[in-house]
């Protein structure tokens, strides 16, 4: 995309270069068979359509087969070979072209996808965005106040005719250069030189506003990405158990269905591997081994969605909660009737 933007000048297909022209089919015909290849894997369509990065892919694939094998047909039917671009087409509809090929950059999203670490990054920030938003909103109230309060101080001074001669010009002097610092040292100096109230108040106004505020949205922003980690992690735990116990009944001739029986699970965790993965998601095999009943309370089965859960409660790095507190006098309820009925 960059070497394209920055060596093809043409803002139709039809009139770039050769290899310009050659490069573009090629990632056509890449992109087009990917999503067939895409489209038939899915068992119905209406699975295809409920899932939104093909729908995003096949938006770009459609907006790239426009562009480049339809959009060049029609050009080449309908225009003069010897015309140029400026000839066969008005100014604006070269814009509009020109946006088409901007939405190339969408296929960055493409490889973002492919890297976790940003995946969390982008969603704790759109996570994070109402939280940020007020926290903005409270900065530029304080801009706001602390400019009517300078503007009219000033008036008639040096300061206010730099920095403040109307409101607009003292929000925009006291945001670039009382929260962003620019040229902030200049400020605070002719600040003082005028008046020291006229620098006292600049000093409250660092002090609440980039000091204060503009923290509380790094503050923010840290917050939410480690839940969204946190949230992306059980996640990612979860879909790796369930792929794991996929596995291990297919190589034991079971069935994968919605609910699992303590016969089944007691022939999984019998497998090397399965107690591989439920040790690397920090899973207590051992208390496991000694007393299934930990996850199955007394019952022969139970939903399978449940049995994640119960296995992901059973962490060692967890914390213990009301409801770990109720299962385990659940528990000791439970053995003590047995034990009251062996005797």
């Amino acid at each position: 995309i960059g070497i394209d933007m920055s060596l093809n000048d043409a803002e139709v297909l039809a009139y770039a270069d050769p290899p310009f022209i050659i490069v573009e089919n090629l990632f056509c015909c890449f992109f087009f068979f990917e999503i067939v290849v895409r489209f038939v894997a899915f068992t119905r369509a209406s699975m295809a359509f409920g899932d939104r990065w093909f729908v995003f892919d096949l938006a770009l694939v459609v907006l790239m087969v426009a562009e480049t094998w339809i959009m060049f047909l029609v050009v080449r039917i309908s225009t003069d070979p010897s015309q140029s671009q400026e000839q066969a087409f008005d100014s604006s509809v070269l814009r509009l072209l020109k946006l088409v090929r901007i939405t190339r950059v969408a296929r960055i999203a493409r490889l973002l996808r492919q890297v976790p670490e940003v995946m969390i990054l982008l969603k704790g920030i759109g996570v994070a965005s109402r939280s940020v938003f007020f926290t903005c909103l409270i900065l530029l109230c304080v801009v706001y106040i602390f400019a009517i309060a300078l503007t009219q101080l000033s008036e008639d001074t040096k300061l206010g005719q730099t920095y403040f001669p109307t409101l607009a010009d003292g929000m925009f002097s006291l945001l670039f250069h009382g929260c962003f610092f620019q040229g902030l040292p200049d400020f605070a100096k002719l600040c003082f030189q005028e008046n020291f109230m006229y620098g006292f108040s600049l000093l409250v106004f660092v002090v609440l506003a980039p000091l204060t505020v503009m923290n509380m949205i790094v503050g923010v922003l840290v917050e939410v990405v480690g839940i969204v980690a946190a949230a992306e992690q059980e996640a990612s735990t979860r879909k790796s158990l369930l792929e794991s116990l996929h596995k291990a009944l297919e190589k034991l001739d079971l069935q994968m269905t919605a609910t699992i029986t303590k016969v089944e699970f007691c022939k999984i965790v019998n497998r090397p591997d399965i107690v591989t993965v439920f040790m690397e998601a920090g899973i207590d095999i051992v208390a496991l081994l000694r007393d299934p009943d930990i996850v199955f309370a007394g019952d022969s089965d139970m939903n399978l969605d449940e049995f994640l859960e119960e296995l992901i409660t059973l962490r060692g790095a967890n914390v213990a909660t009301v409801k770990d507190l109720g299962q385990l006098k659940t528990q000791i309820l439970r053995e003590m009737k047995q034990r009251r009925g062996l005797r």
